[in-house]
């Protein structure tokens, strides 16, 4: 059974993440994103959420942020 990544906002589940390192292709890939029901995204979710990507790059020791996806 796969899960994915927790997506949280405060201490609400708002979603999930499925991303991976690709450490030769130096990416952090985002390969899907799905949402819980009645979240939606704003401008400033948007901002928080690739601030949170670029952090986890840097943290696992990519230089890029790949998406393989919409969100959801």
């Amino acid at each position: 059974m796969f899960v994915g990544y927790p997506l949280l906002e405060g201490d609400r589940m708002v979603g999930r993440i499925d991303m991976k390192a690709d450490r030769a292709k130096d990416a952090l890939v985002v390969k899907q994103v799905w949402l819980e029901h009645g979240f939606g995204w704003t401008g400033a979710r948007v901002r928080k959420l690739e601030a949170e990507f670029a952090r986890m790059a840097r943290f696992v020791g990519v230089g890029d942020i790949r998406w393989e996806c919409a969100l959801g």
